[in-house]
């Protein structure tokens, strides 16, 4: 299922998206910034499900907000995960018993017997998040990384709680760190932000530094860059020719202007390959005294004319900031995604609404060290029709992945040493969680 990536500079969060039509979150009073927002998983069929914390006992999966920050295998408190009746009481025996067994071999290091033993509680009772949850944790120690992912994926989807959730995302996203993914894994990492604000998540989010790319320089004017671009673009498809073509598309869609203290101006860029159905970047590029030079990637533009993908990003607004003697910009932007299958009888819609912290430096250059998902808004909803065969084929469908309509908010506030403060959005209930601590732009 093609969709659009968003990459950002520095310690930055990775986001797949889709445009919406948001309005911006107000700004907080007293020289902070704040913001709110929603997030969720995307639907996914796989064979298999996923990760996340054990019940007492168990193995430490994903830290809970009160875990240490160095600690990547801390464990939160148990979480309830709903579950539907398992029929019969052998069942039930046989689903305690395994799970029993499995904790204690993954509590001893035996990771392939605490696959097989959370394999049979899995089958024992399939609708548990719990069984998945923790066999998707035990195939992360184990070399079969791929069924790792797929199990955390369908865990996403049974998964009841947003905590539940925020732990399965941490887990899936140090999956991906060992498939050799930090792109998904800071996506993952943002969205277990999002739903539960983790200092050992924040801090696993901050150590993911994207590599140096080649066009990480200055230029001397902006189709420069735009031909560094396509050479690059061109390097990650596969598709390299000495010294490349310019894009398709690489012009400027937007502009903060030099105000507030900025030495220069951030330029918003959309740049793609050939062709209509081509995906198209949105980068933000700095023009200050040294030149032009890209300082993240945001969100990307994406219908492929197949596949029932169409994912579009829209940079929303800049603003110029003052705090404690720094200049610092976020970028709020949105982006929303798409998809159906084949025969569109049902239809999969995000909305994701992020910010973008860019940072002036005493020597006038600008970095943006992180991008926050801070509202998210998902959907699964299936046609209505009156053709006997389709209500058939839909009502198969919803047995195995029920219509859904989920939104999740984080609210941010800069502090005066730069530190990100992050709030979680209460769940129905419940007490709002602690505030944590994000990345430092300063």
């Amino acid at each position: 299922m093609p969709t659009a990536t968003a990459v950002v500079a520095a310690a930055s969060v990775l986001l797949l998206c889709h445009c919406g039509k948001h309005q911006p979150a107000q700004p907080a009073a007293a020289g902070a910034a704040s913001s709110s927002g929603l997030a969720a998983a995307a639907p996914a069929r796989v064979a298999a499900a996923a990760a996340t914390l054990p019940t007492q006992g168990g193995p430490a999966v994903a830290p809970s907000a009160a875990a240490s920050p160095t600690s990547a295998a801390a464990a939160a408190p148990r979480q309830a995960v709903p579950s539907e009746p398992i029929p019969g009481a052998a069942r039930r025996k046989d689903y305690a018993v395994a799970m029993a067994e499995a904790r204690r071999k993954a509590q001893a290091g035996d990771w392939p017997a605490a696959v097989a033993a959370f394999e049979r509680a899995a089958e024992a009772d399939p609708s548990s998040a719990r069984a998945l949850a923790e066999l998707g944790f035990a195939l992360g120690h184990t070399a079969d990384l791929a069924r790792a992912s797929a199990v955390n994926v369908m865990a996403l989807r049974l998964a009841g709680s947003a905590s539940t959730k925020a732990q399965i995302h941490y887990n899936q996203g140090r999956v991906q760190e060992k498939l050799g993914h930090p792109q998904a894994a800071r996506d993952h990492y943002g969205r277990s932000l999002v739903l539960r604000p983790n200092a050992t998540v924040a801090a696993a989010l901050a150590a993911l530094l994207p590599p140096p790319r080649p066009c990480d320089k200055d230029f001397a004017s902006l189709a420069d860059a735009c031909q560094c671009l396509s050479q690059e673009d061109a390097t990650d498809r596969g598709d390299a020719s000495d010294g490349g073509e310019a894009p398709a598309v690489c012009d400027e869609v937007g502009e903060v202007a030099r105000q507030g203290g900025l030495a220069g101006a951030l330029l918003v860029l959309r740049a793609g390959a050939a062709g209509l159905t081509a995906e198209r970047a949105y980068r933000l590029v700095w023009r200050g005294p040294r030149g032009f030079r890209i300082v993240a990637e945001l969100g990307a533009d994406y219908s492929p004319g197949a596949f029932g993908v169409d994912n579009a990003c829209a940079v929303e607004r800049l603003e110029t900031r003052q705090l404690a003697g720094h200049v610092f910009v976020p970028v709020w932007w949105t982006q929303n995604n798409h998809d159906s299958n084949m025969a569109g009888l049902q239809s999969y819609d995000s909305v994701y609404r992020h910010v973008t912290f860019c940072v002036q430096a005493a020597d006038h250059s600008v970095s943006c060290p992180q991008t926050l998902l801070v509202e998210s808004h998902d959907s699964l909803t299936y046609l209505d029709s009156e053709d006997e065969d389709s209500r058939m084929a839909i009502a198969e469908l919803q047995k195995e992945s029920p219509p859904y309509d989920r939104d999740q908010v984080l609210s941010w506030v800069v502090r005066p040493d730069g530190s990100v403060m992050l709030q979680a959005q209460p769940e129905p209930g419940k007490p709002a969680p602690p505030p944590t601590v994000g990345a430092k732009l300063w």
